[in-house]
């Protein structure tokens, strides 16, 4: 169907514009007075309207990848001609009608002074009309492309974000299967319970990390428990410290964001002391931003970034980017013999999805 006629406000436009063309061609004619020459052009012009829809399937017949200068003059060029002759014929037949149906119309008005203009007028109309739906078809074209592309990179966008997600779940449970195997020789019970703890924070998080977004209170909840499971493994040389704003809690974020950076504090940094330390997991609304911080302490004189830390800072530095584009950020640093990282994401509340 032609988009002006299944759009109201594009026809009124497009009628509208017509009928002006009507009132310019009255202008010409009214030396057969005012009223003759408005009963006679008025209709005519926009009953011709119509007729230049036909433009629009002209300009579909010839896409722009075969279109070539020659091809596109000759086309609209005859196109143009044949609309003029049938504007002409049209124009001879209400002109008798009129001659014919109203009392005193003036003999052979508008007759043959007017034949060429308003053959001349019809083809330059016409050809009007093929610059507008050629270049409707044009923005067309362009519109639809761009939602085209939009939706190759929503989906390549969370194609991506699927990808990063797997890589953290397998990750971390090569981890907890390593601790498990270790306790079962010293410790079956507590093997055992550790496995439970395991399960427990697997079904959490699973539809949790299948999902686009969580609140921030369920991600520290799968904090508590991953934590839970490294606490067996660690005993009193882990210790955690929770410094949680409560506006915070309802705040929206990526799943899955913050165990990554506790696996890291463990790994790189609780790991290799001997006595421990403790890991801060810090929370705050600043403004329009959520802010949340991990530290834990490292080893003096070890690197700035502890080795193997900088794989899992990318991984959840891309996936930031791929969900906020530029306006989250994650910096890492080292501040004497503790090592920080900070997120920080806009500010939403909004049930989680």
């Amino acid at each position: 169907m032609h988009p002006f006629l299944s759009d109201r406000q594009h026809l009124l436009y497009y009628l509208s514009g017509w009928l002006a063309s009507g009132a310019a061609l009255t202008g010409y004619l009214r030396w057969g007075g005012w009223v003759n020459a408005a009963a006679f052009a008025l209709p005519l012009c926009p009953v011709f309207g119509f007729t230049a829809l036909s433009a629009y399937y002209v300009c579909q017949a010839l896409p722009y990848s075969q279109r070539a200068p020659s091809r596109v003059a000759g086309l609209f060029g005859m196109a143009s001609l044949l609309s003029g002759g049938m504007w002409w014929a049209l124009a001879q037949i209400w002109g008798l009608a009129l001659q014919s149906l109203v009392p005193g119309w003036p003999p052979g008005f508008p007759g043959a002074v007017a034949s060429f203009p308003v053959f001349l007028c019809g083809v330059v109309l016409y050809l009007f009309s093929l610059l507008i739906h050629d270049a409707w078809i044009a923005s067309d074209n362009a519109r639809q492309e761009n939602e085209r592309m939009q939706a190759m990179r929503a989906l390549a966008r969370e194609a991506e974000l699927q990808m990063l997600r797997t890589q953290i779940n397998p990750h971390f449970l090569f981890n907890s299967l390593n601790s498990i195997s270790a306790l079962t020789a010293i410790d079956p019970a507590g093997a055992r319970a550790m496995t439970i703890d395991l399960a427990e924070f697997f079904r959490y998080s699973l539809p949790a990390s299948s999902r686009g977004t969580t609140t921030l209170g369920e991600e520290l909840g799968l904090c508590e428990r991953f934590l839970a499971i490294e606490k067996r493994r660690f005993g009193n040389r882990l210790g955690i410290e929770w410094r949680i704003d409560e506006a915070a809690r309802t705040c929206i974020m990526p799943p899955m964001c913050l165990q990554p950076l506790l696996e890291n504090a463990i790994k790189h940094g609780i790991g290799g002391l001997a006595q421990g330390g403790v890991i801060r997991i810090e929370a705050l609304v600043q403004g329009g931003w959520l802010r949340v911080t991990v530290s834990n302490p490292v080893a003096s004189g070890s690197a700035t970034l502890p080795e193997g830390a900088g794989v899992g800072l990318k991984n959840l530095r891309e996936r930031l980017a791929l969900h906020y584009d530029t306006r989250a950020s994650l910096n890492a640093r080292r501040d004497g013999q503790t090592f920080l990282v900070e997120i920080t994401v806009p500010r939403h509340e909004e049930t989680a999805q």
